[in-house]
């Protein structure tokens, strides 16, 4: 279990990725992302450290239909970067 004080990033057994900074929680799990879940989480803690995490942008990235390797790439800045081909 992990203590609401804790602040960083770790992976639990469950294959579940957390994010956590001043009270601040955000998991995401390798069952619906793969290996971009600790990606994500770690952008996320970036942003949270800064100061700029914004769940609803974040959620809406996710929500988009790219793939999860561009919205990781995307949450920090808040802009999914094409590919080299424009998709």
């Amino acid at each position: 279990m992990l203590e609401k004080s804790m602040n960083g990033l770790v992976r639990n057994s469950k294959g579940h990725w957390v994010a956590t900074h001043m009270g601040q929680r955000v998991t995401f799990t390798e069952q619906r992302f793969g290996e971009a879940a600790a990606v994500l989480a770690r952008r996320v803690l970036l942003a949270m450290q800064a100061g700029t995490y914004d769940e609803l942008r974040d959620n809406t990235l996710l929500k988009q239909s790219y793939s999860r390797e561009l919205a990781a790439k995307g949450v920090v800045n808040g802009m999914v970067a094409p590919t080299q081909n424009g998709i």
